[in-house]
């Protein structure tokens, strides 16, 4: 017997899957932009943007892009991610050479631009972390955007006195200095660039402003504290910046009253009847193992029977790590119904805890914002 076998053949249909299938990256024509959004909240369109600020544009056949501009300041490809509906991006952080007001967004099918404004921050120099640094210190610029107006070794021309300061070192948001040599007193320190409209001035060492002098108690009318007086001489004693300064070192109770120097000053009528035009301002160095506390209580300060507690560490712990650093407080803020000619001045510490403290002070003045 034979056994027949029969074999069938099978044809198998093929389907395509993705006919039609669109990933997103495909243009067909020239770019559209419907609305420009913060990336971060997307309710509403914007027409304006910080530097640095995450943006996405909206739109059609926005893919393929070949450049993006703001006013004449191209985007760095790498930031930006685009598909045919939506980009998004960082606005640059870069000076315009023009200000167009105008975002420009060009692909390999067309160009298209829509009002939009990029809102360029003011240069941002404010004092030097210590404004009675001495010849030869390095000493921190307390500002901000020092990259976007050209602040580098070759463009920044930077003078005190007359002498030119040497940048120690630069970026976008931290700049020092070298104090020069015979650096005079009751001077500015300017800086200068190509980008700014004009130079920027800050004080340094305004003797002329202090309004004690501690070196003489009796004669600018201290009538308690002077016990705390030092010359700079002492064990650990910071270095004098000037005059002789007050240190407050040792341990005191929970709200124990502790008068630090207390006397009289001379402000003029200007300062009197526009409290709000001026800064009080003085330097102060803390031992590293010392950082201020946080307190309802502490260092307080008195003017012509105002009460301000000065606390340092009420958001953020506050150590100046052996350094002298200058403070500003807005005199308004200080309170005190201030009068031209003589008014008290009263420095007091009354610790809210049991406290040790290893704290100087030094160049207590009212100088104009």
């Amino acid at each position: 017997m034979m056994a027949v076998f029969s074999l069938t053949s099978c044809q198998q249909k093929i389907v395509t899957y993705n006919d039609g299938y669109d990933d997103g990256n495909t243009s067909t024509g020239a770019p559209q932009i419907s609305g420009v959004y913060d990336a971060k909240s997307a309710e509403s369109p914007i027409v304006a943007a910080d530097m640095e600020q995450l943006i996405k544009i909206e739109g059609k056949n926005l893919s393929n892009v070949k450049y993006i501009r703001f006013n004449d300041v191209d985007v760095d490809l790498k930031q930006v991610y685009a598909k045919a509906k939506e980009i998004y991006l960082p606005v640059p952080r870069a000076l315009p050479t023009e200000v167009t007001n105008v975002l420009t967004v060009c692909t390999k099918l067309g160009v298209t631009t829509t009002p939009f404004e990029v809102k360029v921050p003011d240069m941002k120099i404010d004092y030097l972390f210590n404004e009675f640094a001495l010849p030869g210190d390095t000493v921190q610029v307390i500002g901000n955007f020092f990259d976007l107006y050209g602040f580098d070794t070759e463009n920044a021309v930077v003078k005190l006195g007359g002498v030119d300061v040497k940048i120690d070192s630069v970026s976008a948001s931290y700049m020092s200095i070298i104090i020069p040599d015979g650096a005079a007193e009751n001077s500015s320190v300017v800086f200068s660039t190509p980008s700014l409209d004009a130079p920027i001035s800050i004080p340094y060492r305004n003797t002329d402003d202090v309004l004690w002098n501690l070196s003489d108690p009796d004669a600018c009318g201290l009538w308690a504290g002077q016990s705390f007086i030092t010359t700079g001489g002492g064990v650990n004693d910071p270095v004098m910046l000037d005059k002789p300064y007050f240190r407050v070192k040792g341990s005191w109770g929970a709200w124990s009253w502790n008068n630090l120097p207390c006397g009289n000053i001379n402000v003029s009528s200007d300062i009197a009847d526009h409290k709000s035009d001026y800064y009080f301002v003085f330097e102060v160095n803390s031992n590293s193992l010392n950082p201020f506390y946080a307190s309802s209580a502490g260092y307080i300060i008195q003017l012509n029977g105002g009460w301000y507690v000065w606390n340092p560490s009420k958001d953020v712990s506050f150590n100046t790590y052996g350094r002298w650093q200058t403070i500003k407080i807005p005199l308004e803020e200080i309170g005190g119904n201030l009068s031209a000619g003589s008014n008290g001045m009263f420095f007091i510490f009354q610790p809210s805890d049991a406290w040790s403290v290893d704290h100087s002070f030094a160049n207590h003045r009212i100088i104009k914002k």
